[in-house]
């Protein structure tokens, strides 16, 4: 029988983190070059798809702990980990649209 892959919890925490600076940094470039609503197209875009993004690896750290028999931290706390950083993503993408 083989061995199965283990998922990466906190690999996946890092990549949650850094979607989360990459949305920060495009907040911050957007209203730095700010001139008119049409120019803010792109950067909307940019936003969507960072947070996109982060919705697929919330979605595969939601699956994974779910069938997981033993995870490297409770389940609790992954849960909760993962949701702050949605959290984050997603409320820096509203910003921004807004």
């Amino acid at each position: 029988m083989g061995r199965k892959h283990k998922f990466d919890y906190f690999g996946a925490f890092e990549q949650h983190s850094k979607l989360a600076v990459a949305e920060s940094a495009l907040l911050v470039e957007t209203i730095e070059q700010f001139t008119e609503a049409s120019a803010l197209e792109e950067n909307t875009q940019k936003a969507h798809e960072i947070e996109h993004e982060g919705d697929t690896i919330n979605h595969k750290i939601f699956k994974t702990v779910a069938t997981d028999f033993i995870t490297p931290i409770d389940r609790e706390d992954i849960y909760a980990i993962s949701t702050a950083q949605e959290r984050t993503i997603d409320s820096l993408n509203g910003l921004g649209t807004r």
